[in-house]
């Protein structure tokens, strides 16, 4: 959205005025259906379509001049209906039917061009309303030709408003080409002109346009300056069509640099803003920052939600048949202009002899048939990359669409998961635990020792697994919320795997099953990565060991070195997984839990979150089994470097 348009708009009108007055919308609308005298209705349409401009009422201000436009056809001028399609197209642009806005620049362009009217205020003010439009529609670099022929007049007529509006747009253009220091010194000069004109929404617009530039060069300090002057000129303007801008690129810059509570709130005042003045692209934008906003928070469902909005509203504004038919509009233009001064150089040339008269007009028509070949060839390439381009950007976004469609099907199983272990697999030791405590304290006095102490022993097993259960969710929990710290350092596997062995000794015992490993004091089996995760994996691998080998097993603890890797294998010789329950492993979307040889009860939730430390740790895991013969579980983790 560009904000000076209006100014353009004022300057058209300004050039025929017809002052009765009369000020109020209302008093005009009653004169004209009063008046009955074409061309005092023609200015009074005038009056009333300006009015309605500055009030940004555009539905309004186009239908009386189109109102306008029928009279002026009737009884006006040709000098009239160059204005009135430059008026009309300009309330076109501001609705975002930017095809439309085009047709009536190119209709003003060819009166001009068929009655001889050479204006320099005119043509300037033509040429940089196309230039606005072409840049609506993503056109650069035809922007960047429309603004350089209005700079070339404005400075030839020493007119500091257009020099100023030129230098800005021109700047837009550098910017978005990433020409930065260009675009900084074209956007300076015109504050500086500005400023000098006392034009306070000049100083807005080249404020925000320096804000976007520090944003998109990540000198976020510098942004959050100028978009907070940009604020503070809207309020004191009083002006809602300038506060949206304000308000959308601050809740942007918000966004960018992780201030999420003031992003949301500063989006959601543009928006709401947006709405109330019917501002399609400023809406588009503001539900695409809205959709960036709910991703970054994790709300999928929203992100997607108000990402499909914007998708759908960009697509009617920036549509390729849109740009394919300003193509052949300025196809047009160019054949005609070029048509009439041909034809202009013929009667110039009248008094030469014949034959060199028909020797230019062979190359004059050698030349036009030459340009045609060219701007068809143009518009088809461009239209070609367009729809290059476009269709590639849908493909990203459809990628994108379906990843965080991906993650928000994760996440609701992850709930699911979550809710199910706490319902059932957390109520069943709570249970066990209750049960036995209970009997326990109302019939210790009638219960003999041995009842007593196996009674006990259940409670400290319950307690154990609840204990091992709580442990395991609180971890996962944390992984799952991106809430657990990655602290790597040099790890001593031959220490951690000592140190679990100790703890399950008691149960190794308790079913004779001896270990057998490769890992010592010598073995130099060291890895870069964070011991409380590291621990926890072994932990639950060696555990689930336990659980699967037979009374009189054996469990072996194997390392092998790789490229930049180390790979540990803990195999046991019990029950064994069908081939089928293996591709359940890992998964929190499938239900597999069996119990140990001893009949010792699991959740699954172990497995799961030693795949998750090993994907934090840069590392791998998998199972290899076979029912009757027994698993093996490796995982791999980065080898220590002192480098």
């Amino acid at each position: 959205m560009k904000y000076n348009l209006w100014i353009l708009f004022a300057l058209f009108f300004g050039l025929n005025t017809y002052v009765f007055g009369i000020s109020k919308i209302d008093s005009l609308e009653n004169k004209i259906k009063t008046e009955k005298q074409d061309t005092i209705r023609i200015k009074l349409l005038y009056q009333l379509s300006k009015e309605l401009y500055q009030n940004r009422d555009f539905k309004k201000a186009l239908l009386y001049n189109e109102q306008r436009l029928t009279l002026v056809k009737k009884a006006g001028t040709s000098r009239d209906l160059v204005i009135v399609y430059s008026n009309i197209g300009i309330c076109y642009n501001e609705l975002a039917f930017y095809d439309k806005a085009i047709a009536f620049y190119y209709k003003a362009l060819q009166t001009c061009n068929k009655y001889k009217i050479n204006d320099d205020i005119i043509y300037s003010n033509i040429f940089e309303s196309i230039g606005l439009t072409y840049d609506n529609l993503n056109n650069s670099d035809l922007a960047q030709i429309y603004y350089a022929r209005a700079l070339k007049i404005y400075k030839k007529m020493k007119s500091e408003p257009g020099i100023a509006s030129c230098l800005g747009e021109i700047g837009i253009i550098y910017d978005k080409k990433g020409k930065y220091t260009e675009a900084l010194r074209n956007y300076r000069q015109a504050n500086q002109l500005y400023i000098k004109l006392q034009d306070t929404e000049g100083n807005f617009s080249t404020n925000n346009n320096i804000g976007l530039l520090y944003q998109n060069t990540k000198r976020y300090d510098s942004a959050l300056y100028f978009y907070n002057k940009c604020v503070d000129i809207a309020n004191q303007m009083k002006a809602d069509y300038l506060l949206i801008p304000a308000r959308l690129n601050l809740g942007n810059l918000y966004n960018m640099t992780g201030k999420y509570a003031l992003a949301y709130s500063s989006i959601s005042q543009g928006l709401a803003l947006a709405k109330s003045q019917a501002e399609l692209p400023m809406i588009q934008k503001g539900y695409e920052y809205l959709s960036d906003y709910y991703s970054k928070v994790k709300d999928f469902e929203k992100a997607y939600k108000y990402l499909d909005t914007s998708a759908i509203l960009k697509d009617s504004l920036y549509s390729s048949e849109i740009n394919s038919r300003t193509a052949e509009m300025q196809a047009k233009y160019e054949f005609e202009k070029n048509e009439a001064d041909n034809e202009r150089l013929q009667r110039e040339n009248v008094s030469q002899s014949l034959a060199l008269s028909k020797k230019t007009n062979l190359i004059h028509w050698l030349i036009l048939t030459l340009t045609l070949i060219i701007l068809a060839s143009a518009a088809i390439i461009r239209n070609t990359r367009i729809k290059k381009k476009t269709a590639k950007e849908l493909r990203i976004k459809n990628l994108e669409i379906e990843k965080q469609k991906k993650e928000l099907e994760s996440l609701v199983i992850t709930k699911d998961k979550f809710f199910s272990i706490i319902a059932h697999d957390l109520k069943s030791p709570f249970n066990s635990l209750l049960g036995f405590s209970d009997l326990l304290y109302k019939n210790f006095s009638e219960l003999n020792d041995t009842e007593k102490y196996e009674y006990i022993e259940q409670v400290h097993h319950s307690s154990q697994g609840l204990f091992e259960l709580l442990e395991n969710l609180l971890q996962w929990s944390c992984a799952q919320m991106g809430k657990m710290e990655w602290k790597p350092e040099k790890v001593d596997m031959e220490k951690i795997f000592a140190n679990n062995i100790s703890i399950l000794q008691i149960g190794l015992n308790n079913k004779m099953i001896s270990i057998e490993s490769n890992i010592n004091s010598n073995s130099n089996a060291i890895v870069y990565a964070d011991p409380n995760m590291v621990l926890t994996i072994v932990r639950n691998l060696l555990t689930n060991a336990l659980k699967f080998t037979n009374n009189g097993g054996t469990i072996k603890i194997h390392f092998t070195p790789m490229d930049g890797h180390i790979k540990f294998t803990i195999s046991d010789n019990g029950m064994g997984i069908s081939e089928e329950n293996q591709k359940k492993l890992f998964q929190i979307d499938e239900k597999f839990k069996t119990s140990g040889t001893a009949g010792e009860k699991g959740t699954g939730l172990g497995l799961l979150l030693c795949k998750e430390f090993v994907k934090i740790n840069k590392g791998e895991i998998w199972v290899e089994s076979e029912l009757g013969k027994g698993s093996s579980f490796s995982f791999t983790l980065p080898v220590y470097s002192q480098n």
